[in-house]
């Protein structure tokens, strides 16, 4: 358990460190703002949950501000969990709705916390599983069960890799040229895909952001890569590690359980949305 807790800390004190340095000067970039797409799915749940009970109760697996505030505006009690004070107290800021007399902030360990059984009609986490060893991951699961209520729910956006083919490096780059894909579709590839040969370790489950950076790196040197895409990559980078799974593995252990209701693609691009995905579940 301390190995984990250390894991956990070590993540989320790095994530705090780069992220917040590059938002809190107004930048969008990874790590940054929920995106609209990725959380409309929320609210058909929300619909579903209010029709039954008067003030239902949701659990956060982070301080994401766009979550909390979106809670709170369709009636939850809210409870939001994270172990990083810095990154609690630094979050405060993009808090858009005043009134927060319905939520609860916990500075603490996901595994570790001793919620009830049966407490939480919803448990939402935007990226949560990314920053767990994959040991844990079941671990994880396990609480979640114990703490939603019968056919409570779970919304979870997390990165897996799915078993498809990518563009190369330089297709890729020339798609983002022509414009025919995103800044931040061309980000999220090169962050999750464009190197993971070489920054993945396919025993630990890890994707070091310091070596996808590296790789990055020589291939400027190179002449692979234009010194204008080198500096979007430079500006946006996150040198942090994640932990992704194999989309097969993922959901094997996902429905052991819980009972997969859908699995949303919420980017319009097909090679972003392959990899960054929301699945919807409920207690069986």
């Amino acid at each position: 358990m301390a190995k984990t807790k250390k894991y956990i800390k070590e993540q989320i004190k790095a994530w705090s460190q780069v992220s917040f340095k590059e938002k809190l000067k107004g930048k969008r970039i990874q790590g940054g703002p929920v995106e609209r797409k990725e959380i409309a799915s929320l609210k058909s749940i929300f619909k579903k949950i209010k029709k039954n009970i008067a003030l239902p109760k949701m659990l956060i697996l982070g301080v994401t501000p766009e979550l909390r505030d979106l809670a709170l505006k369709e009636g939850f009690q809210v409870v939001a969990v994270d172990i990083n004070l810095d990154v609690i107290l630094k979050v405060s800021r993009f808090l858009k709705i005043k009134n927060r007399k319905k939520e609860i902030i916990i500075k603490g360990n996901w595994l570790e916390i001793p919620f009830k059984e049966n407490y939480f009609d919803l448990i939402v986490g935007h990226g949560s599983f990314n920053n767990l060893c994959p040991k844990d991951h079941e671990k994880l699961f396990k609480k979640l069960k114990e703490w939603l209520k019968s056919k409570g729910y779970l919304w979870l956006l997390n990165i897996v890799y799915p078993e498809i083919c990518f563009p190369s490096y330089q297709e890729y780059s020339n798609l983002y040229q022509k414009k025919k894909i995103t800044q931040k579709d061309f980000h999220a590839y090169n962050r999750f895909v464009a190197f993971r040969d070489k920054a993945y370790n396919p025993q630990t489950k890890e994707l070091s952001g310091k070596k996808v950076f590296q790789n990055a790196k020589e291939f400027y040197k190179k002449g692979i890569l234009k010194k204008k895409i080198f500096k979007v990559i430079q500006r946006r980078m996150v040198l942090i590690n994640h932990t992704i799974l194999e989309e097969s593995l993922w959901l094997k252990i996902l429905r052991k359980y819980f009972k997969l209701l859908s699995i949303k693609q919420p980017h319009s691009n097909k090679y972003t949305s392959s990899f960054y995905k929301v699945f919807l579940c409920q207690k069986r």
